[in-house]
């Protein structure tokens, strides 16, 4: 069944307590792995193999710091300390990993409400989970 962003979810979790992050509107992860080329004397061709992977993250949505999981986002970074972060694709299924908060950056303006945007760095695998 395809997902839709109406059940998606981003939320921390801190041993086995999870918290949603509230008002966050939009979340996207990119996973990549990267190619080492190499080539071969007498081979007119290259070969390619796979090497190291990783993964990084970022949501979007409207600042709330009296939200507790959008506090702890910024306490986290300043801290430079990790986030474990799950990223539900509906209620029963999600990704979970580890990451870094790389930036945190909120913005204001007069005509909308106050945005705020977070990039992680991920730490290992994401892995892929359901409840």
């Amino acid at each position: 069944m395809p997902y839709s962003g109406l059940t998606a979810k981003l939320s921390l979790k801190n041993g086995s307590t999870e918290t949603d992050i509230g008002y966050i509107s939009n979340w996207s992860i990119e996973e990549k792995r990267d190619v080492m080329e190499y080539s071969t004397l007498g081979s007119n061709t290259k070969g390619k193999k796979p090497s190291v992977y990783g993964w990084t993250a970022s949501a979007d949505g409207v600042a709330d710091f009296t939200d507790t999981a959008q506090a702890s986002l910024r306490t986290t970074m300043a801290g430079g300390s990790t986030v474990k972060v799950k990223f539900y694709l509906d209620s029963t299924t999600f990704l979970l990993g580890e990451a870094y908060i790389d930036s945190l950056k909120i913005d204001a303006s007069a005509s909308d409400f106050t945005k705020i945007s977070i990039s992680l760095n991920g730490i290992g695998t994401l892995l892929n989970a359901e409840v």
